[in-house]
């Protein structure tokens, strides 16, 4: 059913960015603030809500992917076989008791056979809060660094990236789009090679 529907979207073929991680972390506020260019606080998302985005030039499909865990058993994984250009992770950097289900769930889809050359960027989310775990803190807890070496014996050299966010101020973002095109410029290069082969 899925491989259908990615028929469609794919026709034009822009980036594909899925953008996952818990309820709550703030995954489609970050979808709205690149739609809109300003902070809102949206409904949650049910489901998955897929969204064309033109950001400074940047052409994007995003696949806002709900974050409850009904939708994570039924949806995440089966989504994954439509291996996407980008994987961004939002994770809730405020919220300690959510860390070891954040582990699991980066885990399966690091280490997914359909994302082996896929990059995935990690937003470290809700900086503002006093009690908001840094960048570096939230990688040490998640194990980044073990899951990223777990995945390199298996498959090839993966992209692990973390960036310290607030989408409330605005921080990391800028850094965060910086990032996205560097990567689109080389989606594109390898587009070319394809074409020229």
């Amino acid at each position: 059913m899925f491989k259908r529907i990615w028929s469609i979207f794919r026709k034009d073929e822009p980036t594909r960015v899925f953008l996952l991680g818990l309820s709550n972390a703030g995954k489609t506020t970050f979808l709205k603030l690149l739609q809109l260019d300003e902070f809102i606080n949206p409904t949650r998302t049910m489901g998955l809500d897929v969204e064309d985005v033109n950001k400074d030039g940047l052409v994007m499909k995003v696949w806002d992917v709900g974050g409850q865990e009904t939708f994570r058993e039924s949806i995440w994984l089966r989504l994954l076989e439509l291996e996407p250009d980008v994987i961004i992770y939002v994770v809730d950097s405020a919220d300690h008791k959510m860390l070891e289900e954040n582990e699991k769930w980066f885990r399966k889809i690091a280490l997914s056979p359909y994302t082996k050359n896929t990059p995935i960027i990690v937003l470290a989310n809700k900086q503002d809060l006093p009690n908001a775990m840094s960048e570096g803190k939230l990688a040490v807890k998640m194990h980044l660094l073990e899951t990223s070496l777990e995945r390199d014996e298996t498959a090839n050299p993966r992209s692990f990236r973390v960036f310290p966010t607030s989408f409330k101020t605005g921080e990391g973002v800028e850094t965060v789009m910086e990032y996205l095109e560097e990567l689109f410029r080389n989606f594109r290069k390898k587009k070319r090679k394809k074409m020229m082969k």
